[in-house]
């Protein structure tokens, strides 16, 4: 949609367009134990969804992915935790989001949890704009480790919360 010259007619769905910012925000709420060494989305099933205000999510049928069925760009974050990571073990983890299938953003960082506790604290977050079509394009968070063992996504860690994937609308095409 153009926008308005001065002296033409501001319609409804124009101001619309201007003050309506839908958001999915998902909330990992069932463990996922994930290979080392393995890109695997994380599933955000059932109760996952915090906000899903124009139904971008199924939590049943590819709940990996977040669909948006408007045309635009798009503001996404993702941030994850772990636990059950062997604490004498120097990792690497790593935060992807994936547009496609292909990674638009990763980044990555060294992290050796303490001696004493399982739960790695320090995950990278990860946030970039990605243009979207509004009919086919998706969205995937990915959430990996090197600790050479199975690791699992937290789900309910007090100080670190559980992997979080956000995408709001930041300007209609």
């Amino acid at each position: 949609m153009p926008r308005p010259s001065v002296g033409d007619e501001v319609t409804a769905d124009y101001l619309d367009r201007l003050t309506y910012f839908p958001v999915t925000q998902l909330e990992q709420q069932a463990a996922q134990t994930v290979a080392s060494a393995v890109d695997e989305a994380v599933d955000f099933g059932s109760s996952s969804e915090i906000f899903d205000d124009e139904n971008w999510h199924d939590v049943s049928t590819n709940n990996q992915r977040i669909t948006p069925n408007i045309e635009g760009r798009y503001y996404v974050h993702f941030h994850g935790t772990w636990t059950g990571i062997n604490p004498e073990i120097l990792i690497l983890t790593s935060s992807y989001i994936r547009k496609n299938g292909s990674t638009v953003v990763s980044r990555s960082g060294g992290y050796k949890p303490s001696v004493t506790s399982t739960s790695a604290l320090m995950i990278p977050s990860v946030e970039t704009y990605v243009d979207m079509n509004g009919t086919t394009d998706y969205l995937e968070a990915v959430l990996a480790q090197t600790s050479g063992g199975s690791a699992t996504r937290d789900t309910n860690n007090s100080s670190t919360g559980r992997c979080t994937f956000i995408v709001v609308l930041h300007r209609r095409a």
